[in-house]
């Protein structure tokens, strides 16, 4: 007996939404049995569940996008420490052309961040349409603002007298860009939430759930920031330091992110790569006769 790929076998139902995550061939409406028609490697390779509720196609897409999503961070990341070093060489007296390629550095890394964010969420699984269509005025957006950060800064700073507003408000600037990045740090851990679970360990997992409520808390730590540093209250030594401390734990939450979301990509990877596991929905394919491609020795052949 012979088959049509296309064919669907008993206890094998039809795919409804998987891809091959060999060659990315849509699967759907082909039998869970049997090999890609595009590239020939087993369809259980991209059906088989991972962890209890992943399917090793959504485990693989999910493992690109965490690791652009760790890209984007540590873009992020290296932006910040850009804009503070542009900042401490005009605060320190140091010549001009340092600053500039601060600037410029960080201007670069905020464009690269964007197209790791995109990276980011055309792999995720589901419709990546719908999440792309606002990243072109989000990204027009961004790069003004990066763009509006120092062009502000420099013009205020050019000036003796108003030297003073100059600080206040690269400083309220910075803190705004910090904001932005940890609100996209909410958004990313939130968005990898349902997959984290199943491939974590549950401390590492609970940990890697936690972290898009540590993004709030330190969005509204910077926006807190903000208020003080345009009140009198920044004038006192130790508000400054608490303010230097938040700063560090800000790059310090940053980094760890990063950190997580590497490790969950390397779950994730050795999670689909796993020997094929048995499908709940399908506890019969494996007793399914196979065909036999060599001649019976009884004299015929199997049906």
């Amino acid at each position: 007996m012979s088959t049509h790929p296309h064919e669907t076998l008993p206890h094998s139902p039809a795919l409804t939404e998987a891809t091959c995550i060999h060659c990315s061939y849509d699967l759907r409406g082909i039998g869970s049995h049997g090999v890609c028609p595009e590239c020939g490697k087993p369809i259980s390779d991209s059906t088989r569940i991972v962890g209890g509720s992943l399917a090793a196609w959504e485990a693989r897409r999910t493992a690109i996008a965490a690791r652009f999503a760790a890209h984007s961070i540590s873009t992020w990341i290296w932006a910040i420490i850009g804009v503070i070093v542009s900042s401490l060489t005009g605060s320190l007296g140091l010549p001009l052309v340092p600053a500039i390629m601060a600037a410029v550095v960080a201007l670069l890394l905020c464009v690269l961040h964007l197209h790791f964010t995109r990276r980011f969420l055309a792999n995720m699984p589901g419709d990546a349409s719908v999440r792309l269509r606002w990243m072109p005025a989000a990204g027009v957006v961004g790069i003004l603002m990066t763009l509006g950060l120092f062009a502000v800064v420099s013009l205020a700073g050019s000036r003796p007298w108003p030297a003073s507003m100059a600080e206040e408000m690269q400083s309220t600037l910075y803190a705004l860009f910090v904001c932005l990045g940890c609100t996209h740090v909410s958004i990313v851990m939130s968005m990898l939430r349902p997959y984290a679970r199943p491939v974590l360990e549950p401390a590492k997992a609970t940990q890697f759930i936690s972290t898009a409520g540590r993004a709030r808390s330190t969005f509204l730590f910077m926006v807190a920031f903000v208020v003080v540093r345009w009140t009198p209250l920044y004038d006192s030594s130790w508000v400054r330091l608490g303010a230097l401390v938040l700063w560090c734990m800000v790059i310090g939450f940053a980094f760890a992110v990063a950190d997580r979301l590497k490790r969950l990509s390397k779950a994730l990877d050795t999670a689909w790569k796993v020997r094929p596991a048995v499908s709940p929905a399908q506890p019969a394919s494996l007793s399914l006769p196979r065909m036999s491609t060599t001649p019976s020795t009884s004299g015929s052949g199997e049906t």
